[in-house]
């Protein structure tokens, strides 16, 4: 039997994030829907935005209505996700264990892997079947300038997805380089883009982005932008 979506989309997001797993296996039903609920969480968005901080505790933008601020501490950059959007990286053990079964990788070698990303939020819509995340790399790029095509290109091909386009747009820090792309896990096609945002440190963060569609691919890409700091 085939992998829940939820998973089939966890393997593209930490694809694109430059942690690939080993080849996914078949497996049973009941751990696929298992696996699928331990990415699903639900709560009511809030109405009115709320100016986000740094890690130093700084003024910076505004969380946009029914969103949160998360932060890489290692490459050091904030930005706002959906308020609904879990901390992968919170999971439990159990749940951890539950979903690297699924995918038929050693358990201790896919925490690891998702332990390598610097912050890696997001939420599987059982209604959509659709796995939207925003994971954020731990290595950052020095650099005064947002990388060439090419260079992106080289990134996702390299991690077995396929690019699609590649655009830039102003940010906080100066201009951000976005390359879309779309994914194969097991037949499925993943659309996604790798966004190379600036950070005050003079500094480019990685983050790979995974949504249902093309459409909603863009507007976390466009969200993660415009809060970045």
């Amino acid at each position: 039997m085939r992998a829940a979506p939820a998973v089939l989309a966890l393997s593209a997001a930490l694809t694109l994030a430059g942690c690939s797993l080993s080849s996914p296996s078949s497996a049973g039903s009941a751990g696929a829907t298992a696996s699928t609920s331990t990415a699903t969480t639900s709560s009511s968005a809030d109405t009115t935005a709320q100016p986000s901080t740094s890690a130093s505790g700084s003024a910076a933008t505004s969380v946009p209505a029914g969103h949160q601020a998360i932060t890489a501490p290692t490459v050091g950059i904030t930005f706002a996700v959906p308020k609904d959007w879990q901390d992968l990286n919170a999971l439990t053990e159990d749940q951890k264990t539950l979903i690297a079964r699924v995918q038929g990788v050693d358990p201790t070698t896919f925490s690891q892997k998702l332990a390598s990303t610097d912050a890696f939020y997001g939420l599987f819509s059982p209604n959509s079947r659709s796995f939207n995340s925003a994971a954020v790399t731990k290595e950052a790029e020095a650099s005064s300038t947002p990388p060439s095509q090419a260079s992106l290109d080289e990134f996702v091909t390299q991690r077995g997805g396929t690019p699609t386009g590649y655009s830039t747009r102003q940010s906080t820090h100066g201009e951000a380089a976005i390359d879309t792309s779309t994914a194969q896990v097991q037949g499925n096609q993943t659309p996604g883009a790798v966004v190379a945002v600036p950070t005050s440190s003079g500094t480019y963060a990685r983050i790979a982005v995974t949504a249902g569609s093309e459409q909603e691919v863009d507007t976390i890409v466009s969200t993660i932008i415009t809060t970045a700091h």
